[in-house]
């Protein structure tokens, strides 16, 4: 698997993540913060996270789930969650401990 720098990595997410995305509420133009992983809506204020979001704010609430919980919990795939560890974009503390 090839290894894709930090900053190639948040330029195609960034891309990915503006593009035609509508608040869920309103209907309204969003801006997006990648740091975070959230949609904001420049009508309404509303702020809905991406996968990505939710991970973070997991991560942050329960840092001793594992990727296997995190993905069961989130209902996101194993796949999509392993690239945001993988890339180094995310990490987890319990990973340390599985050695």
């Amino acid at each position: 698997m090839a290894q894709v720098s930090l900053k190639d990595f948040e330029k195609a997410l960034y891309k990915r993540k503006i593009s035609d995305h509508r608040c869920s509420k309103c209907g309204g133009r969003v801006s997006y913060s990648i740091v975070e992983g959230t949609y904001t809506c420049q009508e309404c204020g509303f702020v809905e996270k991406d996968n990505y979001g939710k991970i973070k704010d997991m991560l942050e609430r329960n840092p001793a789930l594992s990727r296997i919980e995190l993905a069961s919990i989130l209902h996101i795939p194993m796949r999509e969650l392993n690239r945001y560890f993988v890339g180094g974009v995310l990490t987890n503390p319990r990973d340390s401990l599985l050695g």
